[in-house]
């Protein structure tokens, strides 16, 4: 079964970690770990918990995520984020736009693949506390061999 899935996600920094690059001004490299829902066209809704990296110099950078998603029925599935962050000016907020991946599920998600994309924007400087939304638009492929 081919379809689309799209998808709103809220989440909540929960704790983040990251240090300033010695001799490289405003690089910043960090990482952490974020909790939120998914809410999806069908009316299902997911808890997600997100562990993340960034790569950043004065607040924009790359960005690359996992995302465990848990479904009420036991059904589960991860993705894999990579993309850009562009901060604003003030370097109060900052927007998203990258790729993601299933990398694979269980119960009606067991046979998972394929592809999409994510944009979306935090609302406050990245550290603990900040709230993040994102849209996606991911493409499901189910059935035949892993590529």
């Amino acid at each position: 079964m081919d379809e689309t899935l799209r998808f709103q996600v809220t989440q909540h920094v929960l704790e983040n970690t990251s240090y300033d690059v010695p001799g490289r001004n405003g690089h910043r490299v960090g990482a952490g770990r974020s909790g939120g829902l998914a809410m999806f066209e069908d009316g299902s809704f997911a808890p997600l918990s997100i562990s993340w990296t960034v790569d950043m110099i004065d607040g924009s950078g790359e960005h690359v995520f996992y995302t465990l998603f848990s479904f009420e029925d036991g059904s589960t599935f991860v993705t894999r984020g990579e993309g850009w962050t562009e901060a604003s000016q003030d370097g109060e907020t900052a927007t998203f736009e990258g790729r993601a991946r299933f990398l694979g599920g269980t119960g009606r998600f067991a046979d998972v693949r394929g592809e999409g994309r994510y944009t979306g924007r935090r609302f406050a400087p990245l550290g603990a506390g900040a709230e993040v939304y994102l849209e996606y638009e991911m493409r499901r492929e189910s059935g035949g061999p892993e590529p």
